[in-house]
C-alpha cells in the first residue's frame, strides 16, 4: 500500500508509514516529520477552538437551533474541534520512526517546512527520505498546482512501490 497525504493527510501518511508494516510508500506533502503540529498550525488551532468550540459543545444541546446545529453537524465542527484539541498530543514521527520509502515534497514559500528542513537536513539523510522542492511554491500551492506536484509523486511511487 501506498499513502499520499498533504497538510493534514500528510501528517497521517507518517504516522501510517511509521506504525504499519503494509505501507510500502508515502508522500508527504506540505508539512515536516516531528511534532504533529508546529508553531504556525499551533497558533491556527488555537483560534479554530477558541471560535468554533462553543459552537460544538452547544451542537450536542438543544441550546441551538435545529437549522444551526444541523449545519455545525454538516461541517464536522465538533469533529475538527476535537481532532486539533487532541493533536498537539500525538508523538513526535522522525525520519528515522519509517519503515517504508518516503518523499517529503514542499513548496519554496513554505516557511514551516524550508526551516524545519534548514535544522534537520541530516536526519533526512541518513534516513533515506527524497526531498523535493518545488520553486515559489507556498502550502496552499503545493494543493492547487498539481500538475507541478502530481508527476513528482507518481515518479517516486513507480520506483517505490511494488507493480501489480
Amino acid at each position: 500500500m501506498s499513502v499520499w497525504g498533504y497538510s493534514f493527510g500528510g501528517s497521517i501518511a507518517r504516522y501510517l508509514g511509521s506504525w504499519s508494516h503494509r505501507v510500502q510508500a508515502i508522500a508527504v506533502i506540505g508539512v515536516p516529520f516531528g511534532r504533529a503540529v508546529h508553531e504556525e498550525f499551533d497558533r491556527f488551532i488555537d483560534e479554530f477552538i477558541e471560535k468554533y468550540e462553543p459552537l460544538a459543545r452547544a451542537s450536542n444541546k438543544e441550546s441551538l437551533n435545529e437549522r444551526k446545529r444541523r449545519s455545525t453537524i454538516k461541517a464536522h465542527i465538533p469533529v475538527w474541534v476535537a481532532c486539533f484539541q487532541a493533536m498537539p498530543s500525538w508523538p513526535s514521527i522522525a525520519a528515522a520512526d519509517l519503515d517504508c520509502a518516503a518523499l517529503l515534497l514542499a513548496g519554496s514559500r513554505n516557511n514551516s517546512v524550508m526551516e524545519w528542513l534548514k535544522n534537520n537536513d541530516q536526519s533526512l539523510e541518513s534516513a533515506e527520505i527524497q526531498v523535493e522542492i518545488i520553486a515559489g511554491l507556498t502550502h496552499q500551492q503545493e494543493f492547487t498546482k498539481i500538475n507541478q506536484v502530481f508527476p513528482i509523486v507518481r515518479s517516486f511511487f513507480e520506483k517505490n512501490c511494488l507493480q501489480p
